[in-house]
C-alpha cells in the first residue's frame, strides 16, 4: 500500500508542478481564487487517499515502512536478511513516540514548529476569525498555512523524484515564460492588453498565468535556475537543447517581466550557478554557454520592442533589464560578444584537455562531476570573490545613501537610494511593519500578530497617513521574510526558513554520497529554484498564486534523501 500512496503523491506533485502554474478560469479577474481552490481541493483529495491507504495497510499488515516488518522479511534468505528483519521487529515494538522521533528529520521538526507558531499566532491574535481565514489579506490564513505543512509532509514522505517530472516542470515554465514575453508586446493569447489599451493602466500589471508581474518574475526566476542547473548537469544532447532553450526563454521572460525584482534572480543565477558548474570541466563550459544565451535573449527582446513600436508595455512600467535592452543595445551587444568569446576559449581549452587526457581515469576526472580535483579550490575562490563583491555592494549602498555623493549614483537612484519611495514605496511599507513589530510585547514578538493581519494594522493605525503619503494602502509588507516575522513571529519565521534551509541541505546532497547522479541533478535543480524564490521573496508578496508551488519544491528537495 505504500507504493500506492507513493503513486498518489507523485500524481499530486505533478499537478502542482505542471497544472497549477497554468491553471486559470476567468482570465485575471479571479486568478488568486482559482489557483487557491485548485490547490486546496487537490491537496484534500490526495491527503484523504493517502490516509485511506495508510489505514488499510496498517489494518491488513500490508503497509511497509522503516518501522514495520516487511511482509516478506521473514522469508528472506541469508543471515543478513534475518538480522535486518529482527531489527525491524525490535523497532516495531518500540514506543510510538520513539518511532515517531526516529522517522523525523530536522526539516520536519521545523515544519512542525512553523505549524505550531501559526496556530498560536491565530489563537493569540486580536482578530482570530480574520487570522484563521486570511480574508483581510491574500487568503493565506491559518487554514491554508496548515495545508501547506500537510503538502510538505505528503511530498517529503512519499514522493519519488524522476527526471521526466523535472522535464515537465521546466516545460510548464517554458509556456509561462513565452506567454509573459508575448504579453510584453501585446500578443497575449487572452488579448488582455488589447482589451485594456485605452483603459486602466493597472491592467498592464498582470501577465502570463501568474497575474501580478512581480509574482510572475518570481516564478520565472525559479524556472531560470532549474532549467540552467539541469542544462549544466545534463549530458544527453536532446535534453540539453531543451534545457538551454527553456533557460534562455526564462531569462527573456525576466527581461520582459516589467519588474526590477528580476535583477535578484539574474544576480542569483550568475553568482550561484558556478558553484554547481565547478563540479566538472564540462560543467564550466556549459555555464559559460548560458551567458551568451541570456544576453541574446536581451538583444532579441530589444529588437522585437523596436520592431513593434507602440505595441510594447508603457515605458514607465519597464524594468531595468528591459530598459537596457531597448535603450542600451550597444552595451548589451558588447557584453554578448565578450560572453561568446569566453565560451569559445573555454570550449577550446576543454576539447584540448580531453584529447590530451590519457586513459579512462583521466576522462572520468574531466566528466565525473564531483570527482574533479579542481572543484573545491574553484568553489573556494568563487566564494571569496563573492564575499568581496558583497562588501563592495554594501559600500556602494552606504556611499549612495550617506557618502554625500548622490549625483554619482543618479542613473541608478531608483535601486541604490534607500528611502520611503524605494522599491515602489516598499521603503515606507517596511518602516511601518518594523514600527509595529518593535511595539509588540514579547509574546507577540514570538508568535506574531496572526496570519494575514498586517492589513488590519495598517488600516487601523496608518490608513490616512498611507493615503497622504503615496495614495495607496498596504495589506502586505511586500517582503515575505518580514511578513512571516510579523504575522507568525520569531517562532514562525525560524520554523519556515529552517524548513527551507534543511530542504536545500537535503536537495544538494551535502554530506551524503548515496544519491544517484539523476537524483543529485534533479535535487540540485529544484534547490536552485527554491533559492531563487527565497531571495526574490525579500521584495515580494506571499500569495497562494505561487506559494503552493514553492511548498511543493521544498517538499521535493526534502524527499531526495528519503528514498
Amino acid at each position: 500500500m505504500k507504493k500506492t500512496a507513493t503513486k498518489i503523491v507523485n500524481i499530486y506533485t505533478l499537478l502542482l508542478m505542471v497544472v497549477f502554474p497554468l491553471f486559470m478560469t476567468d482570465s485575471y479577474y479571479n486568478i488568486q481564487q482559482s489557483k487557491l481552490y485548485f490547490y486546496l481541493y487537490s491537496t484534500i483529495l490526495a491527503t484523504v487517499l493517502v490516509v485511506l491507504c495508510m489505514l488499510y495497510g496498517k489494518v491488513t499488515g500490508k503497509w511497509e515502512d522503516g518501522t514495520v516488518v516487511a511482509a516478506n522479511a521473514g522469508k528472506a534468505a541469508g543471515k543478513a536478511a534475518a538480522n535486518a528483519a529482527g531489527k525491524h521487529e525490535e523497532a516495531a515494538k518500540a514506543p510510538l513516540w520513539r518511532r515517531f522521533c526516529a522517522a523525523m528529520r530536522p526539516g520536519d521538526w521545523f515544519a512542525l514548529l512553523f505549524a505550531g507558531a501559526v496556530v498560536l499566532s491565530t489563537v493569540c491574535s486580536e482578530w482570530k476569525y480574520e487570522a484563521f481565514w486570511g480574508n483581510m489579506g491574500r487568503n493565506q490564513g491559518c487554514f491554508i498555512l496548515l495545508w501547506y505543512v500537510v503538502t510538505y509532509f505528503l511530498i517529503s514522505r512519499f514522493y519519488k523524484v524522476r527526471k521526466w517530472h523535472i522535464d515537465l516542470f521546466v516545460a510548464a515554465g517554458l509556456v509561462v515564460c513565452v506567454w509573459g514575453v508575448l504579453d510584453c508586446y501585446w500578443k497575449s493569447p487572452l488579448g488582455w492588453q488589447i482589451l485594456h489599451e485605452h483603459g486602466n493602466e493597472k491592467a498592464f500589471d498582470f501577465s502570463s498565468t501568474f497575474g501580478n508581474v512581480n509574482v510572475l518574475t518570481a516564478a520565472e526566476g525559479m524556472y531560470l535556475m532549474a532549467a540552467s542547473a539541469m542544462f549544466i548537469g545534463e549530458r544527453k544532447p536532446v535534453r540539453s537543447v531543451f534545457y538551454y532553450v527553456a533557460a534562455c526563454a526564462a531569462f527573456m521572460g525576466l527581461v520582459c517581466g516589467c519588474s526590477d525584482n528580476a535583477l535578484i534572480s539574474v544576480a542569483a543565477a550568475i553568482c550561484f550557478l558556478p558553484f554547481f558548474s565547478f563540479g566538472s570541466m564540462e560543467g564550466i563550459v556549459r555555464y559559460a554557454a548560458l551567458l551568451p544565451g541570456y544576453l541574446a535573449g536581451m538583444l532579441f527582446a530589444g529588437w522585437i520592442g523596436h520592431m513593434e513600436g507602440q505595441r510594447v508595455v508603457i515605458r514607465w512600467k519597464w524594468g531595468e533589464l528591459l530598459v537596457w535592452s531597448m535603450e542600451k543595445p550597444d552595451s548589451v551587444r558588447l557584453a554578448f560578444i565578450a560572453a561568446l568569446l569566453l565560451f569559445g576559449v573555454l570550449a577550446v581549452v576543454y576539447m584540448v584537455y580531453r584529447r590530451k587526457s590519457a586513459g579512462a581515469a583521466a576522462a572520468d576526472n574531466v566528466n565525473g562531476g564531483t570527482q574533479w580535483k579542481a572543484a573545491k579550490p574553484l568553489r573556494t575562490l568563487w566564494a571569496l570573490l563573492g564575499v568581496l563583491a558583497a562588501c563592495a555592494l554594501i559600500w556602494v549602498f552606504y556611499d549612495a545613501n550617506h557618502g554625500g555623493h548622490p549625483e554619482l549614483y543618479a542613473p541608478y537612484r531608483k535601486i541604490l537610494i534607500l528611502n520611503d519611495a524605494w522599491g515602489t514605496h516598499r521603503g515606507y511599507n517596511w518602516s511601518l511593519a518594523m514600527k509595529y513589530f518593535r511595539d509588540f510585547p514579547l509574546i507577540k514578538k514570538l508568535v506574531g500578530s496572526g496570519p494575514e493581519t498586517y492589513g488590519i494594522f495598517t488600516h487601523v493605525y496608518d490608513h490616512y497617513a498611507m493615503i497622504e503619503m503615496f495614495q495607496e494602502t498596504y495589506d502586505s509588507p511586500h517582503n515575505e521574510w518580514l511578513q512571516y516575522l510579523f504575522t507568525t513571529g520569531i517562532l514562525g519565521f525560524v520554523g519556515y526558513y529552517g524548513m527551507v534551509k534543511c530542504a536545500l541541505w537535503n536537495g544538494f546532497g551535502i554530506g551524503k554520497k548515496k544519491n544517484t547522479d539523476e537524483k543529485w541533478l534533479c535535487g540540485a535543480a529544484m534547490c536552485y529554484a527554491l533559492m531563487a524564490y527565497s531571495l526574490q521573496s525579500f521584495v515580494n508578496i506571499s500569495i497562494p498564486v505561487i506559494v503552493p508551488m514553492v511548498i511543493m519544491v521544498i517538499g521535493v528537495c526534502a524527499s531526495i534523501d528519503r528514498e
